[in-house]
């Protein structure tokens, strides 16, 4: 049932991502919303649930976007294993850390990206108006993301409760 569940908030923050956030003037430059999810999923779930949800995830935004397959999937898992890794040095339960674990997620994907990127074309250089997008992202992803994570929690402390 929690398979269900994660597959449904997933593909729900994609649905978000593609269709209504392009609405928006700074969506050119918003973070991946799927980041605090798989960060959520990585630090608070089991294994067993994050590494797999991440992958089908990477799976489908693969299929969505117009990347080279198998970026997401990389990026999803490597980010959920590396919050995995982060979330047993740290304690989860302090709220002035989620903005830089969040960072961290996505600099981690943006990394990522930008190797696939290099990979592919090795005349790309890095530019000011590039950094300038993810200095935009660490932004937003500092004003949103942690209150993001927050609800993923109580949704599914509200839903283990209604189960119980």
């Amino acid at each position: 049932m929690t398979y269900l569940y994660h597959i449904f908030v997933g593909s729900c923050l994609i649905v978000f991502q593609t269709v209504v956030l392009p609405c928006f003037p700074f969506s050119d430059s918003f973070y991946d919303i799927l980041v605090p999810f798989i960060i959520y999923l990585a630090s608070y779930r089991p294994i067993r649930e994050s590494i797999p949800i991440a992958i089908l995830l990477g799976i489908i935004v693969d299929s969505f976007s117009g990347s080279y397959f198998g970026v997401y999937i990389t990026t999803y898992t490597w980010l959920a294993i590396s919050m995995r890794w982060i979330s047993t040095l740290i304690h989860l339960d302090n709220y002035v850390l989620l903005p830089l674990i969040i960072v961290i997620g996505v600099l981690i994907e943006n990394v990522i990206l930008f190797l696939a990127i290099m990979i592919a074309n090795p005349d790309f250089q890095f530019s000011a108006p590039l950094m300038g997008v993810i200095a935009t992202q660490i932004f937003w992803v500092i004003c949103t993301g942690p209150f993001v994570l927050i609800i993923f929690t109580k949704i599914f402390t509200f839903l283990k409760m209604e189960q119980e």
